[in-house]
C-alpha cells in the first residue's frame, strides 16, 4: 500500500513472507519504493485538470499574461464571447493591443502599473465589443507564480445589468424624492409595528407648523393634531391591521392655531417583512 512521511516523500510498501530453501516461512521482507515523484506528478495533473475545468466553465472572463511582455497567454471561452474576438485573435497578442482592452491598459507604460502593484481593481469600467456593443466591466488582476515564474491573471466581470440596476435606482429615488418634497400634500411615514414617524415631508410642516425633528422618532398617537383620528397605541394598531383607511376630519388644530380642515388617507405596505403606513394629509379649502 501508499504511506507518506512526516516529510512529504510516498513510498509503496510491500510486505512479503520470508521463505527457506525447503519452503518454510522464517519471517517476513519489508520493501519501500520511493514513488513521490510519480505521485507529486499525479497530483499536478489532477490539480491542472481540476483548473482547466474551473478555467473552461467559469461564467467570467479570464486572462493570463505573461508578467514580462503583457501578451496574451490563455483566455477562456466566457471572454472570447463576451469581447466577440476569436481565440486566435486574441492569443500571443499585447493585451494593449486588443481594442476592446485598451481602456484598462492603454500601453506598455500603464501595463507596468499592473507590474508593480500586483494587485489592481477597477470598479466599473466603459468597454466595447469587437461588435460594438457597450458594456460596463469590473478588472481585478492579480500576480501568482507558476513554476517559479511570474504571471498575471486578469479578471473581467461584465456588470452591465448591476450598473443598469443601479442607475435605475438612482433615477427612481431622485424622482421619489423630488414628488416627496414638491407634493402639495403632508405625507407621514410611520413604522407599522411601532407606531414611530420615520419621515415628513417639507408641506407636512408647513401646514402643521414645527420643524422635522419635532415629529421624527414620535408615536403618531402623541402628535398633537392627529389625536382625534389616532387616539392611542390601540386605535394604531387597529388602523394597521386595514390596507387602507379614508375619512375626513373638520378643524384639525395646527401649531400655528389655526384650524383646517384636512382630509386623512392611510395606507400600509410592507418593504419585505416590514410594515409600514403611510398618511397623506390633504387640506380641504373652506
Amino acid at each position: 500500500k501508499e504511506v507518506e512521511t512526516i516529510d512529504g516523500r510516498y513510498y509503496y510498501v510491500r510486505i512479503m513472507p520470508y521463505r527457506t530453501l525447503d519452503d518454510r516461512i522464517d519471517g517476513i521482507v519489508i520493501t519501500f519504493t520511493d514513488i513521490t515523484a510519480a505521485k507529486l506528478a499525479e497530483e499536478s495533473l489532477k490539480m491542472e485538470n481540476q483548473y482547466r475545468r474551473l478555467f473552461e466553465s467559469a461564467k467570467d472572463g479570464i486572462l493570463i499574461l505573461d508578467f514580462e511582455t503583457g501578451k496574451i497567454m490563455d483566455v477562456n471561452p466566457f471572454l472570447v464571447g463576451m469581447l466577440g474576438y476569436s481565440h486566435e485573435q486574441l492569443i500571443e497578442k499585447s493585451i494593449w493591443e486588443i481594442g476592446s482592452l485598451k481602456d484598462i491598459v492603454t500601453n506598455k507604460d500603464k501595463f507596468s502599473e499592473l507590474q508593480k502593484k500586483e494587485f489592481i481593481r477597477y470598479e466599473n469600467l466603459p468597454l466595447e465589443t469587437a461588435k460594438g456593443r457597450k458594456i460596463n466591466v469590473e478588472f481585478v488582476s492579480n500576480v501568482y507564480l507558476v513554476n517559479n515564474k511570474k504571471v498575471i491573471q486578469c479578471i473581467i466581470r461584465d456588470i452591465t445589468d448591476r450598473v443598469f440596476i443601479q442607475e435605475a435606482l438612482v433615477n427612481a429615488e431622485t424622482r421619489y424624492k423630488y414628488l416627496f418634497e414638491s407634493v402639495k400634500d403632508g405625507i407621514i411615514f410611520v413604522d407599522g409595528e411601532t407606531g414611530k414617524i420615520n419621515a415628513i415631508n417639507p408641506f407636512f410642516t408647513d401646514l402643521i407648523g414645527g420643524t422635522k425633528e419635532n415629529f421624527i422618532g414620535k408615536e403618531v398617537w402623541s402628535v398633537e393634531f392627529l389625536k382625534e383620528i389616532i387616539i392611542n397605541k390601540s386605535t394604531f394598531t387597529e388602523l394597521s391591521q386595514k390596507k387602507s383607511f379614508h375619512s375626513i376630519f373638520k378643524e384639525i388644530e395646527t401649531n400655528h392655531n389655526k384650524k383646517i380642515n384636512i382630509e386623512f388617507i392611510s395606507t400600509v405596505y410592507f418593504i419585505g417583512n416590514q410594515k409600514n403606513i403611510q398618511f397623506f394629509i390633504h387640506e380641504i379649502p373652506v
